[in-house]
């Protein structure tokens, strides 16, 4: 399955992805929850399944023309993999490190696919990561790393924009990636279940950006699985329903390692086989940036 989240009279409403329609929710199974989390807490996924295969036609809408949100409009939390592939690291020369790097980033920031995206007015070094992402499907506790596969509930494609220069002075005093990565970062367009996906390894994923292709990469596998970053973070900590768990950069995620930027106008495309194109069109800040220091 592939499950949506729409905008209808600017509220989200869930749905399920049917070749060019999508399964309105709201109308085909009316007395489930209105989102996704929602719908996972109670264990009705099955019931979902069930009711959009009897959909009645008016229950169907084309996709064209719909107005998308992140698949999960307000993650709990979004949890981040650093260095998790290994040319990725070395691209960048570091080492991978020995437990996985755990970074979180904010849901007010979310947006979804075909959203537009504002550039940082700080930033001209500004970046794309591809990245593939685990959504947690029921609460996760102190999780043994063999069980760990059974709370993902789907995949989805994270899109973790970069101020790069931003980024750079935070990281050398080890504060972490904040003002370089808080503006904005892309999920979606869908989540598609573990059943239609298989292994993330082989997934065919490319960049494109103003339809010109920057990077092609078959991730290869995790240093830390997804799997193993679900047992490690539930360690003492739950994770809840609709908690995003991102990869890390794929192999080839990055501009950083082919030293090319983002301008403001520019049309970002990530693309997997098995999930679709992620969509953003950059824009750039209205407005002189803020005076922020005393003087």
């Amino acid at each position: 399955m592939r499950l949506v989240t729409f905008a209808r009279d600017g509220r989200p409403v869930p749905g399920l992805r049917d070749g060019d329609s999508v399964v309105d929710l709201s109308r085909t199974a009316p007395g489930l929850p209105g989102d996704w989390a929602g719908i996972l807490a109670a264990g009705a996924l099955p019931e979902v399944r069930a009711r959009a295969a009897d959909a009645d036609p008016e229950a169907r809408l084309p996709v064209a023309g719909l107005t998308w949100l992140p698949p999960i409009p307000r993650p709990p939390k979004i949890l981040c993999i650093g260095l998790n592939y290994r040319s990725h690291a070395e691209e960048l020369g570091m080492a991978i490190p020995e437990h996985p790097i755990v970074f979180a980033r904010w849901p007010a920031s979310l947006v979804g696919h075909e959203s537009p995206l504002v550039r940082p007015h700080a930033s001209v070094q500004f970046d794309y990561e591809a990245e593939l992402a685990a959504v947690i499907g029921k609460p996760a506790l102190d999780v043994d790393v063999d069980n760990a596969a059974d709370y993902i509930m789907g995949y989805t494609l994270l899109n973790d924009f970069s101020a790069r220069d931003t980024q750079r002075g935070e990281m050398n005093v080890s504060t972490g990636p904040y003002k370089g990565k808080d503006f904005a970062w892309g999920l979606g367009p869908w989540i598609v279940t573990p059943d239609e996906f298989g292994d993330p390894a082989d997934l065919q994923m490319a960049v494109r950006i103003d339809g010109e292709v920057w990077a092609e990469s078959t991730p290869g596998p995790m240093h830390w699985t997804f799997a193993e970053a679900i047992s490690y973070t539930s360690q003492d900590e739950t994770l809840t329903v609709g908690e995003v768990l991102g990869s890390g950069t794929v192999n080839n995620g990055c501009g950083f390692e082919i030293d090319r930027w983002i301008a403001p106008g520019a049309v970002v495309e990530l693309e997997a086989d098995r999930i679709g194109v992620l969509r953003h069109r950059i824009a750039a800040p209205e407005g002189p940036p803020i005076r922020w220091r005393q003087t």
